[in-house]
């Protein structure tokens, strides 16, 4: 006999309709054993039920709690893909992202984050981009719509905002060939500004059809981009509080105060929403290069100001990781062997000391040999979450499709150890199914032995030894 309906009433009165039916149609020992299956079915189903529900609440914390910052959930695959939002964000494009990337970024203003993190288990963090030590003032269009929005906003509302050269001229970014200027960081208000148009809320709030803020687009954070440490310009433009020219140095002190000022307010705003929001600034490329004497800025009274200033915020984005930021993807110029050390004990000390988290920026098109000596390079010092931002970028076809490569060929499970010196200036890491090989050099080959037979991802090839020449990487996982 089929009982219908157990999980929609009571067990009492599962007995009393149970007994009723058995009084007029079973005998006694069928009731009997009839009860006893029952009883246990429905003990069974409740404890079933609410694990069911445990686990999906769990699941739905654990999908949406940004402020634990783990990793991707493949541990097979370490590398965490920082990726741009697709510039057509069709379900499937938008699912390709949301199962291989750790972050998607540059979020069009009308996206909801939680749709599109319940698209794939590996996004953790969804994104918003907006320039913040410079801002595009290019009609009728400019790269980004939503920075549009607020850089038209601030021209006709807030000049004051924008430094101006002793001549009065704004002052434009020597980056590219359109207008950017350069905001005047130093100034509170423009912070305040800033914040609150990316909330949405307070004084400096746009209209709410406009962009609804951060909160009410479930997005877990702002990126933002050129939150340069020193001047990037050309003119020389005059500090509006002392009403001089601007100094290196002065503006250094300025970026840091700034940074410190934008974590504080995200960190408020994160308390009263009741969950973490993060702000992540860029803040440029390939400081902690040697300052020779072709730099303006000295290392003596510089880089102790950006050490804080990195170390105070919950992540931040490097560009140029290996190579130097270029658009030739194709040919990128690799740093030396000093730079390259520089670069690395400076990463690593952020991680081990849980400062904050990187994002990488290697700029080399993805599987060549440049991609697989700046991916080794990122997986000798993988600790905790570390983002990789492939440049260019994977937000449309064919490279789109290539992002399951990226994890199917890092399927390395997790490290067994720092990485080491196999020789002089060679590098080595073990994983627990595979290792990474790197050689920084600037001149002479490095040979590995590998003690076993490892498919090298670069070309498919077996092998149980491997010598790479100059600025080459290997990343390599056992038969």
């Amino acid at each position: 006999m089929v009982i219908t309906g157990i999980k929609s009433i009571g067990f009492k009165q599962m007995v009393i309709k149970l007994f009723t039916v058995s009084y007029f149609k079973l005998s006694i020992p069928t009731f009997m054993l009839v009860f006893l299956f029952c009883f246990f079915t429905i003990t069974d189903a409740s404890t079933t039920s609410a694990a069911s529900k445990n686990s999906t609440e769990a699941s739905e914390t654990n999908s949406n709690d940004s402020s634990s910052m783990k990793a991707g959930t493949n541990v097979d695959s370490p590398i965490d893909v920082w990726c741009l939002y697709p510039n057509e964000p069709k379900p499937e494009n938008l699912r390709i992202q949301a199962q291989n990337c750790t972050v998607i970024w540059g979020v069009s203003r009308k996206a909801n984050g939680k749709y599109i993190r319940s698209l794939g288990s590996k996004v953790r963090w969804t994104i918003m981009y907006m320039n913040f030590g410079m801002l595009h003032f290019c009609p009728p269009r400019c790269n980004w719509s939503f920075e549009r929005l607020f850089a038209d906003w601030v021209q006709v509302r807030h000049p004051e905002f924008i430094l101006r050269d002793a001549k009065g001229n704004f002052v434009i970014s020597k980056y590219g060939d359109r207008k950017e200027y350069l905001m005047d960081i130093g100034n509170p208000e423009y912070r305040k500004a800033w914040v609150d148009f990316m909330f949405s809320t307070g004084k400096f709030a746009p209209p709410k059809n406009k962009w609804p803020g951060l909160l009410r687009a479930n997005l877990d954070g702002a990126w933002a981009d050129n939150t340069n440490y020193h001047i990037v310009s050309n003119q020389r433009p005059i500090n509006p509080r002392t009403k001089k020219p601007y100094t290196d140095l002065e503006y250094t002190r300025d970026w840091l105060t700034a940074v410190k000022d934008m974590k504080r307010m995200f960190d408020q705003r994160s308390q009263q929403a009741g969950r973490k929001i993060f702000w992540i600034p860029n803040v440029s490329r390939t400081w902690w290069r040697s300052f020779d004497s072709s730099n303006r800025l000295k290392a003596s009274s510089v880089e102790s100001i950006i050490q804080e200033g990195v170390s105070d915020v919950d992540a931040f984005q490097l560009e140029g990781f290996v190579f130097r930021s270029t658009r030739d993807y194709n040919n990128p110029r690799a740093y030396s062997l000093i730079e390259w050390k520089r670069q690395i004990a400076f990463i690593t000390d952020i991680l081990k000391n849980k400062r904050s988290t990187v994002v990488l920026t290697i700029h080399a098109k993805l599987f060549t040999d440049f991609y697989w000596y700046g991916i080794a390079s990122y997986l000798l010092i993988k600790e905790g979450l570390l983002f990789y931002k492939p440049r260019p970028q994977v937000e449309s076809s064919p490279r789109l499709e290539q992002l399951p490569k990226i994890h199917k060929t890092s399927a390395l499970g997790n490290p067994s150890g720092d990485f080491f010196q196999a020789s002089p200036d060679c590098y080595q890491r073990d994983w627990t199914l595979g290792k990474v090989v790197v050689n920084p050099k600037d001149k002479g080959n490095c040979t590995f032995n590998l003690g076993g037979s490892y498919v090298n991802q670069t070309d498919g090839l077996t092998v149980q030894s491997i010598t790479l020449s100059p600025k080459r990487g290997a990343v390599l996982i056992k038969k």
